[in-house]
């Protein structure tokens, strides 16, 4: 994957967890990262390390590839 889609929701790993977060495009390059889940606060990244988890496979997180489809709520 090479390109984002800004405001589409995306499977991330970060070391051993994985997460499913919304990603907004910012225009200085970084980008926004929210989950649906209003306990949880909105992160942002900043240009390079989102670089390198799109480009270079980065460690200690990655995004694995954007969601296409979901069943049932959000929120329970």
């Amino acid at each position: 994957m090479h390109t984002l889609t800004s405001g589409s929701i995306y499977a991330l790993r970060v070391e051993n967890t994985l997460l499913v977060r919304r990603l907004i495009l910012k225009t200085n390059g970084n980008v926004q990262v929210i989950s649906e889940n209003p306990r949880y606060p909105t992160e942002e990244l900043n240009a390079e390390d989102v670089r390198r988890m799109v480009q270079d496979d980065g460690f200690p997180a990655r995004i694995i590839g954007r969601v296409i489809w979901r069943a049932g709520s959000l929120i329970p």
